[in-house]
Order: C-alpha cells, then sequence, then structure tokens
C-alpha cells in the first residue's frame, strides 16, 4: 500500500523550495557607516555664528542710520523710494535694472545696467528676492547680508569675502 504525503507537509515543502531560492539581500559593507565630516560641521557652525553677528550688526545700521526700512523674512532690509502701481516684476519675463552697489561704509563699489530674468537664478540671491518684491518704474535700497549677497568667497577683488552691500535700484518701466 502506498503512503501519500499530508497535504500540508507538502505545502511546507513547497513555500521552502520557494524560500530556499529567492535571492539574499545585499549587505552592507562594515567600511560603509555614517562618518560625520567635523571640518563641514564646524565651517557651519562658524557661518551660522558669523550669519547672527551680521544680523545684529545690520539691525544696529537700520535702527541708527536710517527710517522706513523693512526686514524680509530671508534676512535682507528693503525700503521702496518711489511707489507705483504698475504690474510687480514676477509678471515679466525680462527686465531692465541699474544699480549701484555700496559698502556699509557708503564708499560705491561699482554700477551697472543690465536686463535680466527673474527666476533664472543669474543674480545674487539677496537681489533676486528683492527685485520680486518691485514693480516696473520703481526705484528701491536694499541692504543684503554678506550670505545673501557674495558670501564666503566675494567678488572679482572689489568685494571682499564676509562683506555685507548696499545697492540702490532703478527699474526701468
Amino acid at each position: 500500500m502506498k503512503k501519500s504525503i499530508p497535504f500540508h507537509l507538502f505545502l511546507l515543502l513547497i513555500i521552502l523550495q520557494l524560500v530556499a531560492c529567492s535571492k539574499p539581500l545585499p549587505q552592507l559593507p562594515a567600511n560603509k557607516g555614517v562618518e560625520i565630516d567635523s571640518a563641514a560641521v564646524s565651517l557651519l557652525t562658524i557661518n551660522k555664528t558669523l550669519s547672527f553677528r551680521e544680523d545684529s550688526l545690520l539691525q544696529h545700521y537700520v535702527n541708527t542710520k536710517t527710517i522706513g526700512f523693512k526686514k524680509n523674512k530671508l534676512g535682507f532690509w528693503f525700503k521702496i523710494e518711489r511707489h507705483t502701481t504698475n504690474p510687480t516684476l514676477l509678471s515679466k519675463k525680462q527686465i531692465q535694472i541699474e544699480y549701484q552697489v555700496y559698502f556699509m561704509s557708503g564708499k560705491p563699489v561699482f554700477s551697472k545696467i543690465e536686463t535680466i530674468a527673474l527666476g533664472k537664478k543669474e543674480e545674487i540671491r539677496g537681489l533676486e528676492e528683492g527685485l520680486g518684491l518691485m514693480r516696473t518704474g520703481e526705484q528701491a535700497t536694499f541692504i543684503i547680508p554678506w550670505y545673501l549677497a557674495y558670501g564666503m568667497k566675494g567678488f572679482e577683488h572689489k568685494i571682499p569675502p564676509y562683506t555685507s552691500v548696499i545697492f540702490k535700484i532703478k527699474v526701468a518701466n
């Protein structure tokens, strides 16, 4: 008489066969753990400290030297000198601007007339964000901290690293 294999035992054998044929999961090498770059952490801490100090210096500058400036949530100060009811610059593909850049001491650095496209990151972040607040035909002054201006590198031997700047801007109609 033939003995038959019980169904549950047969099913267990099929499952074991399927599991045994599956690919094992890849293992991470032991040397691929998470490493903390202490130099990068130190640089980040230093820059954060410098930016906080710069913000307090600019706050003091605005409180003692000027009237009517507002601080943007990004961290730069702005004052619209000449208001218009024209469309905002964000509605235009290209805009023509004329601007002068000054050190915080008031010493002029350079001036420029150029056509730019907003949103293309062609300009420093503080200027690009500030232009987003303006309308065609307006004039404004921006006080831009170094971390939104030319940063740790400066600009073409004209602006040293870690230097906040003032922009006086006119937007063409």
